[in-house]
Order: C-alpha cells, then sequence, then structure tokens
C-alpha cells in the first residue's frame, strides 16, 4: 500500500513540476505577475494550497531539480514542522536536514561539511533514518527531504 500510494505521489510531482515549468514560461519566471493571472491554473488551482503542488510547481518554475524519492539518516529528532532550522539566517530549510540520502537510482548525496557529522556523532545524538522527497539542499549543504 505504501509503494502505490508513493507512486501516485510521485506522479502527482511529476505534473505540477511540469505546470510549474509551463508557468514559468509563461510568465517568464516572474512570480508577481503569475499571481495576478491565478485563472491561467484553471484547475489546478484547487491544488494551490497542498504542500505537494507548492514543493513540485515551485521546483519546476524557479528552474529547480524535480522533488525524487529518498531515504535518509541524520542525527536527532525530526522537526514537527517538517523543516529543519537554518538558525545562522533564523528560517526554515527546504526540508528536513539529513547528513545522507541515497535514491532509488542509488545515486548517493552526502552532507558537505564532514566535520558537521562528527560533531553531532560526537554529541551522542540518536541515528534516525527518514524517507521523503529530496528538494535540495539546505544552507549547510545539507540534502534535505520533505514529506508533503
Amino acid at each position: 500500500m505504501r509503494e502505490q500510494k508513493r507512486k501516485k505521489t510521485q506522479e502527482q510531482i511529476d505534473k505540477y513540476y511540469r505546470l510549474g515549468q509551463k508557468m514559468a514560461i509563461k510568465y517568464n519566471g516572474d512570480e508577481k505577475i503569475m499571481a495576478w493571472n491565478e485563472g491561467d491554473l484553471g484547475d489546478w488551482l484547487v491544488s494551490y494550497d497542498s504542500e505537494l503542488f507548492k514543493i513540485a510547481f515551485f521546483a519546476g518554475f524557479d528552474g529547480k531539480s524535480k522533488p525524487i524519492y529518498a531515504k535518509g539518516w541524520r542525527y536527532g529528532d525530526i522537526p514537527e514542522s517538517g523543516c529543519s532550522k537554518n538558525h545562522a539566517e533564523n528560517k526554515p530549510e527546504p526540508g528536513v536536514s539529513m547528513m545522507a540520502i541515497e535514491t532509488e537510482e542509488g545515486k548517493i548525496i552526502k552532507m558537505d561539511h564532514w566535520l558537521s557529522e562528527a560533531w553531532l556523532a560526537a554529541d551522542r545524538q540518536k541515528k534516525i533514518y527518514y524517507d521523503g522527497w529530496y528538494v535540495g539542499n539546505g544552507s549547510d549543504g545539507e540534502p534535505c527531504l520533505r514529506r508533503p
């Protein structure tokens, strides 16, 4: 059942991502102009407030990579908000910060700063496994996963 849900979610991500790409071309990447023409989203407007739509649509609109399913691990608990915090800028990361992730295709993406891993491990934080959609990297180069 979980596998079916994940595949359906990936299909939705693919659709929303392509729509974001189309709208970026139509509005020359200007989100403010697009906002004034919300009617162009037609039936998609119903989905506009969903977290899944925002993740995929704006990745396509902003020219970022399409979110892909991955599994990873981190030290410490998963934030309740579903996003880690960028403490330097006092704002949320794009998802939950991970030390490393592996995509379904077997690609491994690790945190850029190995010293952070050593520091967190030495701090005796517990290792937590997590899965979701890879939505890019956080401010310290860590891969971030997000669950819609």
